[in-house]
């Protein structure tokens, strides 16, 4: 018997031979086939398929069955289930998926995105970085500033051990359209998205265009490379960082420079300064393409520090060094 029940195909067939009470109808819907209970009439299996259609029909949330109990159409694979930890299952077409994994997924993305804020730590320090601000270390940059997100305030917290160098990297920020004001204490900054201020009733005043990308702050191992190709053996210091020999050192210096070093060997004095002397000023010379050089007073030490600071930023670095 051949009919069709909300959408289904359904075919119902019962052998004619075989003992009575063990009679299956062989039945087939949508494509696929099985056999009904022992037993029953063609009539009574059809009445069974629609109570059955009719329950699966009547859960309008959630996929609660296979595929060929539904109405060709309006049921696909949910396409995040592939691959998952909750394995492939279906979803109501067009709609979104009720099952517990992609609820959930879906109600931990919601708070993600209520908890985000437009920026991050990370984001910040990167900003900082890239200007040639130096990001604490441990180890070998204690001095320097560290950015971390305070979820309660929705902003990030910027810190440094000297907090009158904080001002310049506020500066920095505020150029690229962030919000940034000293904390109630005056001991460090918070650093707010424009949108985020805006939200939070802040008077950000006028929109800034952040500004366009400039330069990338020089680098050790860069400068080390130009002076290598200008035939300038460089030294290398020793397993505890020292100055063991006399020569030429490249060193991280200040935020957005790298030093240049001549250590002079101390038992020939006059001689090693007047050879470091003339080794810098090469050195000046063949970085001066690519980097602004400053040479420091012999007071400070017998070094060039190179930067890619502005010609008036290099000036006063040289002024008050």
């Amino acid at each position: 018997m051949d009919t069709t029940y909300r959408g289904r195909r359904i075919t119902v067939t019962r052998p004619t031979l075989g003992n009575e009470c063990a009679i299956r109808c062989k039945i087939t819907m949508n494509g696929q086939t099985w056999y009904g209970a022992p037993g029953l009439l063609v009539a009574d299996q059809l009445a069974e398929l629609r109570r059955m259609i009719d329950n699966v029909d009547s859960e309008t949330q959630r996929v609660t069955a296979v595929a060929y109990w539904y109405a060709p159409g309006t049921v696909e694979v949910c396409p995040l289930g592939a691959g998952s930890a909750y394995g492939e299952h279906l979803r109501f077409t067009g709609k979104e998926c009720m099952e517990r994994g992609c609820v959930r997924d879906r109600v931990q993305r919601a708070r993600a995105r209520a908890r985000r804020y437009g920026i991050t730590g990370a984001s910040v320090s990167n900003l900082l970085t890239t200007a040639g601000f130096t990001a604490y270390d441990i180890d070998s940059a204690r001095h320097g500033f560290s950015a971390s997100g305070v979820q309660a305030r929705r902003a990030v917290s910027l810190h440094q051990r000297d907090k009158h160098g904080l001002e310049p990297m506020a500066e920095v920020l505020r150029a690229h359209g962030l919000y940034v004001v000293w904390d109630e204490s005056g001991r460090h900054l918070w650093v707010y998205s424009r949108t985020e201020a805006v939200a939070q009733g802040m008077d950000v005043g006028p929109e800034v265009a952040p500004p366009a990308p400039g330069p990338k702050p020089p680098t050790t191992p860069a400068a080390r490379a130009v002076l290598k190709r200008a035939g300038l053996a460089l030294a290398k210091p020793s397993s505890w960082g020292s100055y063991s020999t006399e020569g030429l050192y490249t060193v991280k210096g200040a935020p957005g420079t790298v030093e240049v070093h001549w250590h002079t060997h101390e038992p020939d004095y006059t001689a090693s300064r007047a050879r470091g002397a003339a080794v810098l000023t090469q050195a000046a010379g063949v970085l001066s393409d690519a980097y602004t050089a400053v040479h420091l007073p012999p007071s400070q030490g017998d070094c060039v520090v190179l930067s890619l600071r502005t010609a008036a930023r290099a000036e006063e670095a040289a002024a008050t060094v």
